[in-house]
C-alpha cells in the first residue's frame, strides 16, 4: 500500500519581525558602554542609554508593550553601571521614559508629523526629562531630601541633560536610519530593475560594470551569439568536407578494386600460349 507523501510547504524567511530586536540590542549595548565610560563634567553626564532607545523607538515604532519591554531591559542594564546613590531607581525611571517616547511617537504620526525633522530631538528630550524626573523623585524619597532641592536643583539639571540627550538623538538618528533601511532599499532596487541584457551583465560581471552602455552589453551578447553561430557553420562545413572526402575515397577505392578485378578476369580469359 502506497504511503501518502506529505505536501511540502515553503515558508519565506521574514526578517522584518526581528530586525527591531537586533537594532535594539545593538544600540542598548552601545549606550551601556558609553554610559559607563563617559566622565561626569560639572554634574552633567549624557544618558546614552535613553538616547539609544529613543532612536530605536523612533525607527521601529513599537507597541506600548514592546516599549515597556525596551524600558525594562534598559533599566536592568543600567543598574550595575549606575553612579547614583540608588541604582534600582533606574528600572522605574526607564519604564516611564520609554513609555513617554513611545506615546509621543505614536501621537506625532497620528498628527501627520512623522516626517518632522525635530521629532527625534523632541522625543529624546521628553523621554530624558520624564525619566530623570522620576529617578530624582525616587532619590528624594529614599534619601529624604527637601522638596525645594528637588524642584530648584535637581529638575534644572535634568532639563540640561535632556537637552543634551535630545541633541544626541537628533544627530545619531539619521546615520542609524540609513543603516537600518539599507538592506531593504537594496532589495527594492533589485526588484524594480527590468530584466534585460544590461542588468544581466551587471549581475554577472559585478558592480564595476554599472556605467557600461546597455547597447554595448546587448551588442556583446549579439556578437557572442554570432561567433557561436559562425563556429557552428564552420563545424558543419568541415564535417561536410570530411564526408565528401570520405565518399570520394570510397569511390576511388571501389574504382581501383574494379580495375584490378577486370585485369584479373582478362588474364584468365586469354588462351594459354603453346609451348615451343
Amino acid at each position: 500500500m502506497d504511503k501518502k507523501v506529505p505536501q511540502l510547504i515553503k515558508v519565506e524567511p521574514t526578517q522584518e519581525g526581528y530586525r527591531w530586536v537586533a537594532i535594539t540590542a545593538m544600540l542598548l549595548a552601545i549606550g551601556i558602554i558609553l554610559h559607563t565610560v563617559s566622565p561626569n563634567v560639572g554634574g552633567v553626564t549624557p544618558n546614552w542609554t535613553i538616547a539609544m532607545y529613543s532612536i530605536v523607538i523612533n525607527l521601529t515604532r513599537p507597541s506600548l508593550k514592546q516599549a515597556l519591554g525596551i524600558g525594562f531591559i534598559a533599566g536592568i542594564t543600567l543598574v550595575p553601571s549606575s553612579k547614583s546613590a540608588f541604582p534600582l531607581g533606574n528600572i522605574a525611571s526607564e519604564l516611564f521614559g520609554a513609555t513617554t517616547c513611545c506615546l509621543l511617537v505614536q501621537a506625532m504620526f497620528k498628527a501627520h508629523l512623522g516626517e518632522w525633522k525635530l521629532r527625534p530631538f523632541i522625543t529624546g528630550f521628553c523621554a530624558t526629562f520624564v525619566s530623570g524626573g522620576v529617578f530624582t523623585f525616587i532619590l528624594k524619597m529614599v534619601l529624604p531630601l527637601p522638596l525645594n532641592v528637588w524642584i530648584y536643583a535637581m529638575l534644572p539639571l535634568v532639563a540640561v541633560i535632556g537637552l543634551l540627550n535630545g541633541l544626541i538623538t537628533y544627530l545619531l538618528f539619521g546615520p542609524v536610519r540609513r543603516l537600518f533601511y539599507a538592506q531593504e532599499v537594496e532589495v527594492h532596487e533589485d526588484e524594480a530593475k527590468p530584466f534585460n541584457a544590461a542588468n544581466v551583465a551587471e549581475k554577472v560581471f559585478g558592480a564595476g560594470e554599472q556605467n557600461a552602455d546597455p547597447g554595448e552589453a546587448a551588442s556583446g551578447f549579439g556578437t557572442g551569439a554570432a561567433e557561436q553561430g559562425s563556429g557552428t557553420d564552420l563545424a558543419e562545413r568541415n564535417s561536410d568536407s570530411g564526408a565528401a572526402e570520405q565518399d570520394f575515397g570510397s569511390g576511388a577505392a571501389k574504382q581501383n578494386f574494379g580495375s584490378g578485378a577486370a585485369e584479373q578476369a582478362s588474364k584468365q580469359a586469354e588462351p594459354p600460349k603453346e609451348a615451343k
